[in-house]
């Protein structure tokens, strides 16, 4: 365990430098070679063997960043920041995502002026002609760095897509055939179809609700977005970590209710994220999401939450390894590590503490004290980060939770059978429609009212990354620290100590 966070405070101290230094980190090749003596030479002491192990995966994780964030290799994009028009040719990589005035493309680039080239490029495209997943495009742009919007640092932004271009408005683009794994095409094509049977089907707004929750596409009307926001639900149209794992392990809570056998149980949640994962497109950041936010689900599953906790952080660590841009440029891998170390390890404390929650045998009450608990330390430990990033409050967020995360489980199951349903038979999908926008509605008024209630929400300006870490020891010192407390206590002798001994002696005089 302490070897992966010094690998993961590696990668920190390298990306708070300055982004202009990154590729110079090698040097720090010596200090691995350094760490690297002392365990050759001193492997059989302990003493020596965990701090050179700790110090080495520092290093390691320093130079790590350093490789993935080197924009200097030969031929890449990066060389032709600033030229005043570039010829490319290069296929997208993703599926294109609409905003109100542009597609956002991101191209992995195979030539630039007739020469060999590698890299990804951002290119904002006009709305028409419409791109998909696989097309290869000729383009004609200039192209930039990534620069800084009202103090929002687009380069770091898009460093954990390894993206260090961009490309704003092209000169020209020709489509010229597409190149794309057919199997992921398949996905993105099943994706568009089910998003047009929910528009079909379902009416508006509900309609974008069910894609947000569904696919992750924030296509919400400006007001109904900002009563997200005021109430602290918005991250239920964002698929992060933070929303699979509350509702995989409701969706588990509030079957238990039901008389279905518990392998039953664990089948079909695993069934409801492998959905989760295919219909928003396997992408990457889903993939993520689905595997951090099971984590807590399979704890109570298997009923092994420390065996888990050691899952989390493993799991934390491969993906830092094949990315380490998501420690501090990826708000979703944060938000959805700390909602899952919530579930796992502030969940359980949390039911010790609150007498009212701990099992009454009263099934329907256990469950939904069950629901509370997981809801609030949920919330408790991603509270830091979203204060640490945007600076506000929302009085009404803990409230506006536990009315509207039961329902999310069932909006989602019920728009998913009537976008599927809707491809298969129209009635079909109506049926089906009919409770989901009844769901829909509900969470949308729900946030709607409450977000109407004075200082629903206020801003306190971004606190730093240290106070953050000063809310979390207070935050969990009260609750771990009688646990450490017991652990150092000297466990009971068994012999009968000095009084014992005298006693005994007596006897035997």
């Amino acid at each position: 365990m302490a070897v992966i966070i010094a690998f993961a405070a590696g990668i920190g101290l390298h990306s708070l430098q300055p982004f202009n230094t990154l590729g110079g980190g090698r040097i720090f090749l010596f200090a691995a070679i350094l760490g690297l003596t002392p365990l050759v030479f001193g492997w059989k002491r302990l003493a020596i063997r965990i701090p050179a192990l700790i110090f080495l995966a520092a290093i390691l994780g320093f130079l790590r960043f350093d490789y993935f964030a080197d924009a200097s290799a030969t031929g890449n994009i990066a060389w032709w920041n600033g030229a005043l028009a570039v010829r490319l040719e290069g296929e997208i990589v993703a599926p294109p995502q609409i905003r109100e005035s542009y597609q956002r493309v991101v191209v992995q680039v195979r030539t630039a002026d007739r020469g060999s080239a590698q890299g990804r490029l951002l290119m904002r495209a006009p709305l028409e002609p419409r791109y998909a997943y696989g097309d290869f495009l000729k383009i004609n742009c200039q192209i930039e760095r990534p620069g800084v919007i009202r103090g929002f640092d687009q380069a770091r932004a898009l460093l954990g897509e390894r993206v260090f271009s961009e490309c704003g408005r092209p000169l020209s683009v020709v489509r010229s055939g597409n190149f794309g794994n057919q199997a992921l095409a398949a996905v993105y094509g099943l994706k568009d179809l089910m998003v047009g049977s929910i528009n079909s089907h379902i009416p508006e707004p509900q309609a974008s609700l069910a894609a947000g929750l569904l696919f992750g596409d924030r296509r919400l009307p400006s007001e109904e977005t900002a009563a997200f926001q005021a109430t602290g639900i918005s991250h239920i149209v964002a698929v992060s970590g933070y929303n699979v794992a509350i509702i995989t392990v409701l969706f588990f809570s509030l079957l238990a209710l039901l008389p279905v056998p518990r392998r039953l149980t664990v089948a079909l949640t695993l069934a409801l994220l492998a959905v989760l994962v295919a219909a928003t497109g396997a992408s990457a950041s889903v993939a993520r999401a689905a595997i951090m936010g099971s984590l807590p689900f399979l704890a109570q599953a298997v009923g092994r939450p420390s065996g888990t906790a050691n899952a989390l952080f493993f799991a934390a660590a491969a993906m830092l390894l094949v990315n380490p841009a998501l420690l501090f440029f990826d708000l979703g891998f944060v938000l959805s590590f700390a909602a899952s170390a919530g579930l796992i390890w502030l969940g359980p404390a949390l039911a010790d503490r609150f007498g009212w929650a701990r099992k009454s045998g009263v099934h329907f009450w256990d469950k939904l004290c069950e629901m509370f608990v997981q809801t609030l330390s949920a919330i408790a430990m991603t509270f830091p980060i979203i204060l640490a990033t945007f600076g506000k409050i929302s009085l009404v967020a803990p409230a506006a939770n536990l009315l509207v995360i039961f329902a999310v489980p069932w909006a989602m199951l019920f728009s998913f059978l009537a976008a599927a349903g809707g491809i298969v038979w129209s009635p079909l999908g109506r049926a089906f429609s009919f409770p989901a926008t009844i769901l829909l509605s509900y969470i949308e008024k729900t946030a709607d009212l409450l977000s109407r209630f004075p200082a629903a929400q206020f801003f306190t300006g971004r606190i730093s990354w240290v106070a953050a870490m000063l809310f979390y020891a207070a935050l969990l010192l009260p609750f771990f620290l009688p646990r450490f407390r017991r652990r150092l206590s000297p466990a009971p002798s068994s012999s009968p100590g000095i009084e014992g001994w005298i006693i005994s002696e007596e006897k035997d005089l």
